[in-house]
């Protein structure tokens, strides 16, 4: 049975620069990220 997980960050709109730029510095190496589209998105599944 697959399970689902959601996962949810609280950073306020109004966060410097550098906080969302080092947040898209970490997406980047997670596995499955597929880019912002227009948000920041993952697609697949283990294997």
């Amino acid at each position: 049975m697959s399970e689902k997980h959601d996962i949810k960050l609280n950073i306020h709109y109004s966060a410097p620069d550098e906080v969302w730029s080092k947040i898209s510095e970490v997406y980047e190496t997670m596995l499955y990220w597929t880019g912002y589209n227009p948000l920041s998105h993952w697609s697949g599944k283990e294997t």
